[in-house]
C-alpha cells in the first residue's frame, strides 16, 4: 500500500479511531520486531532494525498521546505517516511497517 493510501485512509477516521489503530499498529511493529533478537538469549541479532522499529513506536506512542490528550501540537496526519516510513527506509523495515499498517486497518475494521 502507498504512502498516500494509507494517509486518506488514516486520516478519513476520527481521533479515537486514529488513535485505536495506533495501539494495534505498535503492537504488530512489537510482533516484527522479535526478529531482531534470538530467541531465548539477550542479544540482538540486528540493532539497527530494533533501534528502528523502537522509533517508529516511539512516534506511534506519542502521535497517539497527543490524540488521546487533544493536544493541538500533535503531527498532521500526512507528516506523520511520511515521518514513520521515512525512518522505515532508513532502516530497511518498510516491508514490515506496511505489513503492519495493512493488518491494523484490517483488525480495526478500515
Amino acid at each position: 500500500m502507498d504512502t498516500t493510501k494509507i494517509i486518506a485512509q488514516y486520516s478519513q477516521n476520527s481521533e479515537l479511531q486514529q488513535a485505536k489503530f495506533l495501539s494495534y499498529l505498535a503492537h504488530q511493529i512489537t510482533v516484527f520486531a522479535r526478529d531482531t533478537y534470538e530467541v531465548g538469549g539477550n542479544s540482538s541479532l540486528n540493532p539497527a532494525r530494533l533501534r528502528g522499529k523502537n522509533e517508529i513506536i516511539h512516534r506511534i506512542t506519542g502521535q497517539q498521546f497527543a490524540l488521546l490528550s487533544n493536544r493541538s501540537s500533535r503531527y498532521p496526519d500526512d507528516v506523520f505517516i511520511k515521518t514513520i516510513f521515512e525512518i522505515a527506509a532508513a532502516c530497511n523495515i518498510e516491508n514490515d511497517l506496511n505489513l503492519s499498517i495493512t493488518s491494523s486497518f484490517n483488525h480495526c475494521g478500515n
